[in-house]
């Protein structure tokens, strides 16, 4: 079943090559047939799981021994960890909010240049790089401030010291999930955590002794070693794959911790056969009509709804779609948009709403290595 448990493993690798053995034993059993295209989505660190797995099931389908090819047609991720080189950094963010002046991101800048050093030494697990976002958090509101700004969605407030609170109603969920309790669960909830994950065939994780938790440190301690290594290389076997899986990248605004400059320059930095053809690609304005019966926060602060929702580039295989009004979990924040985008990504509808008017220019600056010698005329 696609929820057994398949282990805490330290390798990425390793990972590809349990969902591709899954996959394979769900279509030997024909639950579904070959044929039927596989979407892969995630959020976060599914930006490093996503890729590599999707990688290795590309592969597998190429072999000429393979019996089971695996109709692997696209994938959705939000707010994804794909290059921790282009993303560890938050200087060019809070700078853009005002938390940070000039003077203070030139600074930091420089801080990110070590920690690119020691990347490129082999160092994928230093305070160097980890402390780029932690010390543009820990003084955003002021050294000795008792509150600071969610890491995960910058409009939020958490007390320094507290436990975290984002996302909201996840200690409801571990209760659901892992029959958790104590003071910070609800007491209220009083359905058995074990007939759920018997309902979700999950119950082999009873018998491993695997218990819920929203963010578990597991996983985190047994990859931390290599945190520093991004997955770009297999985001490129990806799109340059002759079967051209759709690859949407799509960013809630206010994250922080995976924020929308870090995943364009990691995205920008692609070294993929479209490379400037993407740098280059024109940027479209994306708009949804709104469900009038969900609420929504996308207004103008007039009552009226926003105009926009989100902005989009694309070139071949590749999307980019930065989303108005929502941080790191943009589902959380925007339910009704967030499955419009899905059906539009899925259906191979357009984003292309309103056409930006502007010229482009290959970017080359200290934080982007796109450096290629072009005449561009933009109508």
């Amino acid at each position: 079943d696609l929820t057994t448990v398949v282990g805490s493993d330290d390798d990425i690798e390793e990972e590809g090559k349990e969902i591709n053995e899954v996959i394979q034993q769900q279509q030997q059993e024909q639950r579904y047939t070959t044929k039927r295209p596989i979407f892969f989505s995630g959020e976060s660190h599914a930006g490093h799981y996503i890729p590599s797995m999707m990688n290795y099931i590309l592969h597998q389908n190429d072999k000429p021994t393979n019996n089971i090819q695996i109709n692997l047609s696209g994938a959705a991720i939000g707010n994804g960890y794909v290059n921790p080189y282009y993303q560890y950094g938050a200087a060019e963010f809070a700078y853009g909010r005002g938390f940070i002046d000039l003077a203070q991101k030139q600074d930091l800048d420089l801080q990110e240049l070590e920690c690119r050093r020691l990347l490129d030494e082999g160092n994928l697990d230093s305070w160097e790089c980890f402390d780029l976002q932690t010390d543009v958090l820990k003084n955003a509101f002021g050294k000795t401030n008792a509150y600071k700004p969610s890491d995960y969605d910058m409009r939020r407030v958490e007390l320094r010291k507290g436990p975290r609170d984002f996302p909201p109603g996840h200690k409801d969920v571990e209760r659901y999930l892992g029959g958790w309790e104590g003071k910070l669960y609800s007491e209220s909830m009083t359905v058995d955590y074990a007939d759920v994950l018997r309902a979700i065939h999950a119950e082999e994780s009873i018998d491993e002794m695997v218990i819920f938790e929203e963010c578990s440190d597991a996983p985190y301690n047994a990859l931390e070693h290599q945190d520093g290594l991004g997955v770009q290389d297999d985001v490129v076997d990806i799109l340059e794959h002759e079967s051209k899986p759709k690859m949407l990248f799509y960013n809630g605004m206010e994250d922080l911790i995976c924020n929308h400059v870090g995943n364009e320059m990691a995205l920008l930095n692609l070294e993929w056969m479209h490379k400037v053809d993407w740098s280059l690609a024109e940027r479209y304005a994306w708009n949804v009509e709104e469900d009038p019966y969900t609420p929504t926060t996308t207004t103008t602060g007039a009552g009226v709804s926003r105009p926009v929702k989100g902005f989009m580039k694309e070139y071949a295989n590749l999307m980019f779609l930065k989303i108005l009004d929502s941080g790191h979990m943009v589902p959380l924040d925007l339910p009704f948009i967030s499955l419009e985008m899905m059906r539009t990504f899925l259906y191979s509808g357009s984003f292309r709403t309103f056409k930006q008017d502007l010229n482009s220019t290959i970017p080359n600056n200290d934080n982007c290595d796109v450096d290629v010698d072009v005449d561009v005329d933009v109508d």
